[in-house]
């Protein structure tokens, strides 16, 4: 008999494995098509901001031109919205969605967190599912748009909004098959003390799978059970099993500590120590490989500080530091997440933008990188204005990495022989 238990208990457990495998494949696949559809979807509202940003008098004949652009060649996104002081004025398709039409985003309770959120770090902030003005259960994507006053400070525009409708999202990733297999649920966090679930909420109080879906300033937890619940193993040797995970999970422990080891040092070798990007090694090679093998267009800039030194000299190496950490998080916020970014120099940093349609293209993002770069930084009661040069090209799968790094440092320290006499470091003190 213990032999014939043995392979019984053998093609539970194998079962059950099984089982559980095909719903985080299941799972796997759901959150993947989730990603990439809302990351696709939701990254138009820079696209919208930039626009503004460069020209505020833009009329709503120009942002027809881009949003039915952008509404026709995309399925999920429901409209775009332009909220002028907080007031939606524009909005496309205006049939179906009139009743925004008038809409404060500042006044709206059950927007105010994510406003406030948005506004607060000057970033796209993700809401939804959510009941919308003009019917309906959609996801909000907005950036809030701010425009630079006479006086040199920043002020809020308004916002630039995307609205994605959340059951064609769901129709175009989950197929019928999978909703009558397995349970599915959605929980989020609203802002408030509660969190929000949408689909069956019981899902997460079983032993269901999880895996999570990031937005903009917002993350999503998908939660997944088959309908029919799971199939256990029938263990008739609790004893020996408790004994065996022991084992297991004392093995698993020690090749986990020692993978995490292997992992940080590796993440060392290819990391900057100060800001964490890729260092100059580690660019090189990533951006070889990337232009042999992109087909598209892509964008190489280089950035360089001026008189970087200065800052060392007036406020020493801790404030020239913590000007290099601030900077190169602003540079990341502006970049895809596909884009490359490393730390080649002291004060030298490297960007390879993928799929740039043409050079103007790169233009507007090396513009937009300055313009966000140089702004004031706070340190010890002293205003830090950063000053940076840019050169920027686009490459080829012709064009070998050294001479493109030569071509486009000639062109930074044309930028800075242009601008250096006003392009200097700002060091004021906060009264």
């Amino acid at each position: 008999m213990f032999p014939v238990q043995q392979l019984r208990k053998q093609y539970d457990i194998q079962a059950a494995q099984e089982h559980r495998a095909e719903a985080r494949d299941t799972l796997n696949q759901i959150q993947n098509e989730l990603q990439s559809k809302l990351d696709s979807s939701l990254f138009y509202a820079d696209f919208f901001e930039m626009l503004i940003s460069q020209d505020s008098d833009l009329t709503d004949d120009d942002f027809l031109q881009y949003a039915q652009l952008v509404v026709d060649n995309n399925q999920i996104i429901d409209s775009v919205s332009i909220a002028r002081d907080g007031i939606i004025q524009f909005i496309y398709p205006l049939r179906g969605n009139d009743r925004a039409i008038g809409f404060d985003l500042l006044e709206d309770t059950e927007r105010a967190y994510h406003i406030q959120k948005a506004i607060e770090q000057q970033k796209s902030v993700a809401q939804g599912p959510i009941e919308a003005v003009q019917g309906g259960v959609k996801i909000f994507n907005r950036k809030p748009v701010f425009i630079e006053s006479a006086g040199g400070l920043e002020t809020l525009w308004g916002f630039a909004n995307i609205t994605v409708d959340y059951d064609d999202l769901l129709a175009s990733v989950v197929d019928p098959d999978t909703v009558q297999d397995y349970a599915l649920a959605l929980r989020l966090y609203t802002g408030t003390d509660r969190e929000e679930f949408w689909g069956d909420a019981r899902v997460f109080e079983q032993d269901s799978l999880l895996g999570t879906v990031r937005l903009p300033g917002n993350v999503w937890t998908l939660g997944i059970t088959p309908a029919g619940g799971w199939r256990f193993s029938s263990d008739t040797h609790q004893t020996e099993m408790l004994l065996f995970y022991v084992m297991i999970s004392m093995i698993a422990l020690m090749v986990y500590v020692f993978t995490l080891q292997y992992v940080n040092k590796r993440e060392l070798a290819h990391s900057d120590s100060l800001t964490g990007l890729l260092n100059k090694g580690t660019f090189e090679k990533t951006v070889r490989q990337l232009i042999k093998a992109n087909t598209g267009q892509n964008g190489l800039l280089l950035i360089d500080f001026n008189d970087f030194k200065q800052v060392n000299d007036e406020y020493g190496h801790l404030a020239g530091d913590r000007v290099l950490i601030v900077c190169s998080r602003r540079i990341t916020e502006v970049l895809k997440q596909t884009d490359q970014i490393g730390r080649i120099g002291g004060d030298e940093f490297m960007i390879l933008v993928k799929d740039v349609r043409s050079e103007e293209n790169l233009e507007k993002i090396a513009d937009r990188i300055v313009r966000h770069v140089e702004q004031p930084i706070e340190y010890k009661g002293c205003l830090i204005k950063p000053s940076v040069s840019i050169g920027y090209m686009m490459t080829t799968q012709l064009d070998l990495f050294e001479n493109l790094y030569e071509s486009v440092d000639k062109q930074m320290y044309r930028h800075k022989s242009v601008y250096k006499r006003s392009a200097d470091f700002m060091l004021t003190e906060i009264d």
